[in-house]
This record gives C-alpha cells, sequence and structure tokens, in this order.
C-alpha cells in the first residue's frame, strides 16, 4: 500500500496538500521524518540492521520513518517502531531529544527516545526493513560509525547518544 505524507511549508505548518512516498518532495515544501532510539537499564541502545535491497543497505540504525498523513511525529515514531520491530511503546514515555530542518532532504527531522528492556527474542522484525537488531553500548555505537557501520544520517548522535 503506498504512504501518503504531509507536505509542509518552511515554518513546519501543514499545508493540506499531500504526496506519495518515493516522489521528490516539491520545491518549496518539507515533509516529516522520525527516528526513535531505545535505550535499556544497561544504558544500551537498541540499533536495527536496514535490508539490503534499501538505500544505504546493510548499515545498522535506530527505527525511523516517514510520518504518514495526518501524523504527529511521535504518533509516528510509535508506528514506525511497532511496524519495524514489534515493539509496542506508550506515547507518554517518549521524550524528543533533537528536532531540525534539513533542507538537503526536504524534510523536518524529529529524534525520540524511549526507555524499554525488551529481550531480542521477544521482538518482531519487518523482513522488508530489518534483517537483525542488537542492543550496543555507547562504545559499540562509536566504532560502528568510525568502521562506516552507522548510517551516515545519524551525525547529530555526537552529545545525544555518544
Amino acid at each position: 500500500m503506498a504512504e501518503i505524507w504531509d507536505l509542509y511549508d518552511a515554518e513546519r505548518r501543514r499545508t493540506g496538500k499531500t504526496m506519495m512516498r518515493g516522489e521528490p518532495v516539491p520545491r518549496g515544501f518539507y515533509t516529516l521524518s522520525v527516528s526513535v532510539w531505545l535505550t535499556n537499564g544497561r544504558g544500551e541502545y537498541l540499533l536495527s540492521k536496514r535490508h539490503p535491497a534499501k538505500k544505504f543497505p546493510n548499515l545498522w540504525e535506530c527505527t525511523g520513518g516517514g510520518a504518514l498523513a495526518g501524523e504527529e511525529s511521535l504518533e509516528a515514531g510509535v508506528r514506525e517502531v511497532r511496524e519495524e520491530l514489534g515493539i509496542v511503546l506508550r506515547p507518554g514515555e517518549g521524550r524528543l531529544i533533537y528536532r531540525t530542518r534539513r533542507d538537503e532532504f526536504r524534510d523536518f527531522y524529529d529524534v525520540w527516545l524511549f526507555r524499554h528492556d525488551a529481550p531480542l527474542s521477544s521482538l518482531t522484525l519487518q523482513p522488508e526493513e530489518v534483517t537483525e537488531a542488537r542492543w550496543a553500548s555507547r562504545g559499540e555505537i562509536k566504532r560502528l560509525r568510525a568502521a562506516g557501520l552507522l548510517h551516515p544520517l545519524l551525525d547529530y548522535i555526537d552529545g545525544i547518544i555518544i
């Protein structure tokens, strides 16, 4: 099923216009993208490995994606985690840790943090999106990035996670 995304103006106001996922974002408009970091009681972060057929194949990342038409940022993040990892989060337990407008991608990008202690065996990975999941320490995330194995768009993590 095709995803429909809302279009926003440069001030992050919904315009009432929409677009289909995969189409170029029209000039002067933006979409909304979200990521969700999950951390456990040991201070580790849940990473998932991107499917080899996706852009940035086989790289580790936190869960995320585009907000569907009508969705708010937090709602989109909770949905993405449920779809890709099978984890049901309580929206009230999330905390917004980063927000920016990325002109090069024509999107607004929000990053949420949740505490969640899920054993890996309890995850249900969405096969067309995720091939593996793992808990990683800050040091492991830093080493993955240094080795070129972390999604390059996670460059904001300095000072937030690492």
